[in-house]
């Protein structure tokens, strides 16, 4: 008789966490959808004028040594993270190795506080719309 209330017990139990897991996948799958359609939004809006173009690229790269503490280098690569390159893309674009390519990412992501490339790109549509706001003023 005990045997068969374990049991009992035991199947509730894989019930809910199936129950739980299936939730959370779906949360999860609505956050990803969530950043994806709010990174469409943001590229869609026009950010850059061209005449200022050039000073907004320059006024990101100081932000970026300045607030964040980032090298030249790990500049170099957040810029291309921020053009869609990959990994490898990036590694060619830069004449250096894959692994130290991982390497400047991974300081990078450290340094921004973001765990991925979507994060990054939000990083970067704050850091324009607080240089835009601080231009304006």
């Amino acid at each position: 008789m005990a045997s068969y209330t374990l049991w009992i017990k035991a199947k509730k139990l894989k019930a809910d966490h199936d129950a739980l897991k299936t939730e959370f996948e779906a949360l999860k799958a609505n956050k990803a959808q969530k950043i994806k359609e709010d990174l469409k939004q943001q590229e869609s809006t026009p950010v850059y004028q061209t005449e200022k173009s050039y000073l907004k690229e320059q006024s990101l790269q100081d932000i970026l040594r300045e607030q964040y503490q980032c090298t030249d280098r790990e500049i170099e690569v957040i810029t291309c993270i921020w053009d869609g390159l990959s990994n490898k893309d990036i590694a060619d674009k830069l004449s250096i190795t894959l692994s130290t390519t991982k390497q400047h990412v991974s300081n990078a992501y450290i340094k921004l506080d973001v765990k991925s490339r979507s994060q990054a790109m939000i990083i970067k549509n704050e850091i324009i719309q607080q240089s835009s706001s601080t231009y304006n003023k």
